[in-house]
Formats: structure tokens, C-alpha cells, sequence
């Protein structure tokens, strides 16, 4: 029995053990907490003997334009798989999502009183409060202003359009831009018309008119070898 149990208590230490180093670097490094192998030494000075340059690659896309693949090996080569973006001529105009986060088009999502007293706040700040004065002012509204929910969704999107003041674009034009998010407009003239026909201002007409790309965004899946 005494025996059995050794046996047993060592293939699973042994097994877990192989299991570890199989898996490293697991999720966040060996140890779960974002770091990887704490004693190994970096070379602190290149001067003296710079390392030699084994390859080199073309710009390689990722998050928006490539995905968020990332590179496996099979002990010979390292393999990574991209969905190639690129971005073809029409006149057609669409505002997809990342057009929209380009724009800085990020909708507020808050009860709409609370919304409105945001824009409120925003617009009676006064362009003297700056620096850190308006960083305790900012952590201020949203400490009383929002729950802990809020905070952690909302939090940081209100912190800048703080920051931005004025300039920020106002919640209704977010609204009414995410009202047509996909909307393919068939020619500039098009998007030109729905533009001038929701009374924004001036300013916010040529922004989006300049910034909604008379393209349309292609993808490949793309293996690349290394």
C-alpha cells in the first residue's frame, strides 16, 4: 500500500511537473502575475559587441488591420496567422467600427439625465482649471456622480471628455453617428446631404466628411512563415 502510494504521489508530482513545463508560459507567465522569468539577465551594453541581425520582415498588421494572433512553432519555424486588412478605392462611404473609433466616436453609456448633466458639467467648466487642479476636479464628479459599475465602464471616457473640454464632440452627435453605424452611402454626395441635414455644426460636418474614407475594408487569412 505504502508503496502504491508513492508511486502514485510521484506520478502525479511528476506528471503536474511535466504538465507545467509543457504549458509555460501559461496564462501571464509561469507564475500568473505578468512577469516572466525573473532571473534571467538582459545584456545591459551593446557598445562593445552589437548582436548580429539574423532576419528581418515587412511591417506585419495586427489588432484593427492584422488580428491578434499570435506566433507557434513547430521547433523549426514559427508560424503566425493574420487577417490581412487593406483598404480598396470605391465611392461608396461607410462608417464601420473602426472608422468610428478613429473619429473618437465612443457612445456614452449612462442614464440620460446623468448624460446630460455630464455635457452640462463639461460645457460650464472653465478653460483656467488645468493640470492637476483638474484631475482632482475630474475624480471628484465621478466619485459622487457615478456607482462602481459606472466607474469602471464609464469612468475613463468621461475623465477625457473632460479633459477635452469644448472641443469634445457632444453626446447627441455620438448618438446620431452610431445611429447610422454600417450605413453603406452609395457616393460622397450622399453622406454629404445626411451630413447637412442633421444640423451639426460646421466643424463637426468637415470632420466627419474628411475622416469617413471613401474605401472599403478587405481581408485575406494570411499564414506567414518564419
Amino acid at each position: 500500500m505504502g508503496r502504491k502510494l508513492f508511486f502514485s504521489l510521484f506520478s502525479f508530482a511528476g506528471a503536474s511537473l511535466l504538465a507545467e513545463i509543457i504549458s509555460w508560459p501559461q496564462w501571464r507567465g509561469p507564475d500568473r502575475n505578468g512577469q516572466g522569468i525573473v532571473n534571467f539577465e538582459l545584456i545591459q551594453d551593446i557598445s562593445e559587441q552589437e548582436p548580429v541581425q539574423i532576419w528581418e520582415s515587412i511591417e506585419i498588421p495586427s489588432q484593427d488591420d492584422g488580428g491578434f494572433g499570435s506566433v507557434i512553432s513547430d521547433g523549426q519555424r514559427a508560424f503566425l496567422s493574420v487577417v490581412w486588412h487593406r483598404n480598396e478605392p470605391t465611392e461608396e462611404r461607410i462608417l464601420d467600427s473602426v472608422v468610428m473609433r478613429k473619429l473618437g466616436l465612443r457612445k456614452v453609456n449612462l442614464p440620460p439625465a446623468l448624460s446630460a448633466k455630464a455635457e452640462r458639467d463639461r460645457l460650464s467648466l472653465s478653460p483656467r482649471l488645468r493640470g492637476s487642479k483638474l484631475d482632482k476636479w475630474i475624480d471628484d464628479w465621478i466619485e459622487s456622480n457615478l456607482d462602481q459599475k459606472q466607474k469602471m465602464t464609464q469612468g475613463s471616457l468621461i475623465a477625457s471628455r473632460f479633459k477635452q473640454g469644448k472641443l469634445a464632440i457632444p453626446i447627441s452627435v455620438i448618438d446620431r453617428m452610431f445611429s447610422i453605424k454600417d450605413r453603406v452611402f452609395p457616393s460622397d454626395k450622399a453622406l454629404e446631404e445626411w451630413l447637412n441635414q442633421q444640423n451639426f455644426s460646421p466643424g463637426i460636418i468637415s470632420k466627419f466628411s474628411e475622416g469617413i474614407p471613401p474605401t472599403k475594408r478587405m481581408a485575406d487569412d494570411v499564414i506567414i512563415a518564419f
